[in-house]
């Protein structure tokens, strides 16, 4: 549905109103009484629902865009404004009713952006469901790297959120759905946030509908749910392994990742019995050569979890055969995908990140792994310099190289009795502490950027009477583990 550049204007008049009202994503959260926004999805007690019954614009906005509640026009129009209002009716994301305006759609904070998503619940063909923000899409929200770019694309765009942030350090921001529903919330979003004109989405598969050249940054959340059968919503299935999409995906890249370029895709990927996930995407790409590989492991699933939650429910089950039959049904349901895990080797999920970084001609490829818990706000930065530092220290540094360390966020201690060290981190960092080697707490204790890297190796090599490449390798190790500048 096209709208007038009046409504335009009162569409992207939405964002300034919410966050005056304090509709971010920490306070929605303590609204809620909840970790994280994605945690609504399980529903909240009695008390948070008292909780949010208080006269204050967070509470009626939240529990308007989130709990169902319906809420009087004339105050919605006083929170959003009456003309943004009508615009949120005319695009069917609103509906009046005798009890008052109720809600069509969810409303999502991220990052200074808003995004507009399905019900929990979907309203008409589930197959069109547009999902709402869950821990995956948080995540890569959140840790996606946000260095200027040409151009971005986010592959499998669903509400076009990793679209509409790369906006803001893309010079073109495109975005790809099967769903043409997901197209729509998408521009929407786009022109709510103000990126209009930077955003593109198209509908097909994967790169397919794409103009030709290269991007500098590709995103993607594509359907990962390993499943026996093709007859889940658009959003879910990733073929038996939960991997078909995936593989598509990084297939690709060698023609549509430029160079200095990195992809960044969240999954939840399986555990596959005997193959690790990085071994997998190389053997995608053709080999090691050229490519910088990382995994960001953020958070185990349990394998029955995973399936109980993708297929029908024991009630809904003994709804539509009755009690007896429908407890049979659900059994036999639940075996035939227990079965097809098996046989795939899947032993597990895990919640995660990999990314991969396109090198120039003739630089070693290089892997690298860590776990973090899900982050609470962007960790971008964080990212962008431990893919940074892969690559810079993928080598022997530069002896002329003087290397120090940020005590802000890490603090060192030495055991005096052998030697060893300890890297003590802040909390907010979640990566936990760090243990050091004698000699490597050693090398550490005086990377202070005063003395150059010949000048520490040479120290090394005094002190333990080994060769000093043995003290620049030490230190590269430690570049890439603790991001030496």
């Amino acid at each position: 549905m096209k709208l007038s550049q009046r409504q335009q204007a009162h569409l992207r008049s939405l964002p300034a109103r919410l966050s005056a009202a304090g509709y971010h994503e920490r306070e929605l959260a303590d609204l809620f009484e909840l970790c994280d926004l994605y945690v609504l999805r399980d529903g909240i007690g009695a008390r948070t629902l008292a909780r949010c019954q208080q006269d204050t614009p967070l509470a009626h906005l939240g529990s308007f865009w989130f709990l169902g509640q319906t809420r009087p026009r004339a105050l919605l129009e006083d929170l959003l404004g009456a003309q943004a209002l009508a615009v949120l009716e005319r695009l069917d994301l609103v509906q009046d009713s005798p009890e008052g305006v109720k809600a069509r759609a969810l409303l999502f904070p991220c990052l200074g952006r808003y995004l507009f998503t399905d019900l929990f619940a979907p309203v008409g063909d589930p197959q069109y469901q547009v999902y709402w923000l869950g821990s995956d899409s948080l995540g890569l929200a959140r840790c996606a790297p946000r260095k200027p770019v040409g151009r971005s694309l986010d592959l499998c765009t669903g509400s076009g959120v990793h679209a509409v942030l790369a906006a803001s350090h893309a010079s073109e921001a495109w975005g790809v759905d099967i769903n043409p529903r997901a197209l729509h919330i998408s521009r929407i979003n786009a022109l709510m946030n103000g990126q209009g004109a930077v955003c593109n989405f198209v509908q097909g598969s994967l790169y397919d509908p794409l103009p030709e050249g290269r991007f500098g940054l590709i995103t993607a959340n594509p359907p990962f749910v390993p499943t026996p059968r093709g007859d889940l919503a658009f959003f879910r299935p990733g073929g038996e392994t939960g991997e078909a999409i995936t593989e598509a995906i990084v297939r690709g890249l060698p023609e549509r990742l430029e160079v200095g370029g990195t992809l960044a895709l969240v999954s939840q990927h399986p555990v596959i019995r005997g193959s690790h996930l990085l071994d997998r995407v190389e053997s995608w790409l053709g080999g090691a050569d050229g490519w910088g590989l990382a995994y960001l492991m953020m958070a185990p699933l349990d394998r029955d979890e995973m399936i109980a939650g993708h297929i029908d429910t024991p009630g809904q089950f003994a709804t539509q055969l009755g009690v007896e039959e429908g407890a049979a049904a659900y059994r036999r349901e639940f075996e035939t995908w227990l079965d097809s895990y098996e046989a795939n080797g899947i032993e597990g999920v895990e919640l995660g990140l990999f990314y991969v970084r396109r090198l120039e001609p003739g630089l070693p490829g290089w892997r690298t792994e860590c776990q973090l818990n899900l982050p609470s706000g962007s960790l971008s930065s964080w990212v962008e310099d431990w893919l940074d530092a892969q690559e810079r220290f993928s080598r022997p540094p530069d002896p002329g190289w003087r290397p120090s360390w940020t005590p802000g966020c890490q603090r060192l201690m030495l055991d005096a009795r052998n030697g060893e060290g300890f890297v003590f981190r802040d909390p907010a960092c979640r990566l936990g502490d760090f243990y050091l080697s004698p000699e490597n707490a050693f090398l550490l204790n005086r990377a202070d950027g005063r003395q150059s890297a010949r000048q520490l190796a040479q120290s090394f090599a005094l002190r333990f009477e080994r060769k000093a490449g043995e003290g620049l390798t030490r230190l590269a190790d430690l570049g890439r583990q603790l991001l030496l500048s």
